[in-house]
């Protein structure tokens, strides 16, 4: 699949950026056999009309989110995220009925269905986590028909599309009222220089103003925001016909940046050098991306440390390298153990959480 139109503009004026050649399709953690993984080229390119970074190689959707079980409440941060933007959603929201578009596992529907409302679900892909007492659609928001539905809300699953263009147009034309989004802090994320910008999930760089702009332009303002820690930014936009458009900010800084972030890591990663045995921290992204550059050293690593139960006993996609849950490091606890650590804004917390169970770590980080 690729991407011919701008997700944020819809311009096709698009220039070559950046290759990672023959990256892993999926993120996911699965029990399948390694030679079944698929790869592709994962292409980035700019928009010249208006300085989207985006990528141009799409995934099947299917395979992308096939086995995509996974908990994103099982940290301090994401728990006080969920917290934060369940607050958000019901001291803005006047409706009865909200449906949300992603979060299949239930994060916001345990919180949000305490108050009295009638809660539905629609996703993609179903989860084996999901709360099998909510209401759940299958399917694909860019697709779906949300005439009748008033209230609509996505928590870090607007990034995930790939015609956000479509989705905010479908929006309009039934007349939803009220959106509430959670989005990570892209512009945070550059600014920090954290290697996960952009992926095979996040595809197109969404800031603020780009954000703004494209509601804007689909009759809807923003009525309120919230900045998370950095972390996330939270928004309810408000259709009105009278809304004045937002207009885009070209930002050829960025442009280079993003390429520089992304030169930066590839040079740092033929500059290390492995010759113990060692985990990586988190799976995930993060971990497969570390995984990816390092591979070379692949009789080193013993696998990858996450929380999430999920993924732990499963092999994460595009490696042969399995999850465990941190409680293996119990077992090294007389010896000294290293540990591939990057986890962006996550990582002090983890190190933490990983320094309790083992006293003697040796942390290779980025």
């Amino acid at each position: 699949m690729k991407r011919i139109n701008c997700a944020i503009c819809d311009s096709d004026n698009f220039e070559y950026l950046y290759t990672l050649p023959k990256y892993p399709i999926t993120q996911y953690s699965n029990n399948t056999d390694h030679s079944t993984d698929e790869f592709q080229d994962c292409i980035f390119v700019n928009c010249n009309e208006c300085s989207c970074v985006q990528i141009n190689t799409l995934v099947d959707p299917i395979k992308l989110y096939k086995n995509g079980n996974r908990l994103i409440d099982t940290t301090p941060t994401w728990k006080e995220h969920h917290r934060l933007f369940s607050i958000f959603v019901v001291e803005n929201n006047t409706y009865d009925t909200i449906l949300e578009v992603g979060g299949s596992s239930g994060p916001l529907y345990k919180l949000l269905s305490q108050t009295g409302i009638n809660y539905i679900i629609m996703d993609i892909t179903d989860s084996e986590k999901r709360p099998p007492e909510v209401k759940f659609i299958q399917g694909n928001c860019e697709e779906f028909d949300f005439t009748g539905y008033t209230s609509v809300v996505l928590s870090h699953t607007f990034e995930h599309l790939y015609s956000p263009r479509k989705f905010v147009e479908r929006l309009n034309k039934a007349c939803v009222e009220s959106v509430f989004i959670s989005i990570p802090n892209m512009s945070h994320l550059y600014d920090t220089k954290n290697i996960f910008i952009l992926s095979n999930e996040h595809t197109f760089f969404v800031g603020d103003n780009e954000i703004k702009s494209l509601f804007s332009q689909f009759g809807y303002s923003c009525i309120k925001s919230y900045d998370f820690r950095t972390h996330s930014l939270f928004y309810h936009f408000r259709y009105n016909t009278v809304t004045s458009i937002v207009p885009l900010k070209y930002n050829s800084i960025r442009i280079n940046g993003i390429k520089e972030i992304l030169i930066h890591y590839e040079t740092l990663m033929k500059n290390i050098n492995i010759d113990n045995s060692c985990f990586i921290c988190p799976a995930g992204y993060y971990g497969q991306i570390i995984y990816y550059y390092l591979q070379r050293f692949s009789k080193y690593i013993q696998g990858f440390i996450d929380n999430d139960p999920l993924r732990q006993d499963k092999r994460v996609y595009g490696t042969s390298a399995y999850v465990f849950s941190p409680n293996v490091l119990i077992k090294y606890r007389n010896t000294p153990i290293y540990i591939i650590l990057y986890a962006g804004p996550y990582t002090d917390e983890l190190k933490t959480q990983l320094n309790l169970l083992h006293q003697s770590i040796i942390y290779i980080t980025f």
